[in-house]
């Protein structure tokens, strides 16, 4: 299979993106927030959904998950003002929506981003981490209530981003093992 980065800003549709993974005999498809972002206009992803389900039930390759991408690689739920990061958790609820609706069984990204202020405050950071793995926790349960049973994030390379040594990164996946009945997945990239 393929993540669809690649085609982001070369094939910005799906009838064009489909063309390539087909003609490279792919079958698995991991879409990116970057080409079918639920903040298109509804008409559009309508459209993508309905072409890229169409391939898909006439045997062509189906998108088996769905993740973050590079224009979502931002602080989501680690924002430092609480209405930006309630947007981010709406964002994500809407992008689940979008993945379930084209078949992803699952769907994630990076966990999210700390400023460089909040990063330097270890009871901020600590309490900011909190946060974000308990909206991971609550947003898996969303994502399985619309069929996707399973989330995954990214451990990245720096603290600001979480994951970035092993000890960080099996903190958190034991976290999430214990509050997700092991439905939050470590992904490596």
């Amino acid at each position: 299979g393929v993540n669809t980065g690649f085609a982001v800003n070369r094939y910005p549709q799906a009838s064009e993106w489909i063309n390539v993974i087909k003609e490279s005999k792919l079958k698995k498809i991991q879409i990116t927030a970057d080409i079918i972002d639920p903040r298109n206009p509804v008409s559009f992803i309508k459209k993508e959904i309905e072409y890229i389900n169409e391939i898909k039930n006439s045997g062509g390759p189906e998108v088996v998950s769905a993740f973050t991408g590079s224009f979502t690689r931002l602080n989501l739920f680690g924002h430092p003002d609480e209405s930006v990061r309630e947007y981010w958790i709406n964002w994500y609820k809407n992008f689940i929506d979008v993945a379930s609706k084209i078949g992803a069984k699952s769907i994630g990204g990076h966990l999210s981003i700390i400023s460089l202020q909040d990063d330097k405050q270890e009871s901020i950071r600590n309490e900011r981490l909190d946060y974000i793995i308990s909206k991971w926790v609550y947003l898996s349960k969303f994502a399985e209530d619309k069929g996707i049973p399973t989330m995954i994030w990214e451990p990245m390379s720096i603290s600001r981003e979480f994951g970035e040594t092993i000890k960080s990164a099996e903190y958190i996946q034991n976290k999430f093992d214990d509050l997700s009945d092991g439905k939050i997945k470590m992904c490596f990239d």
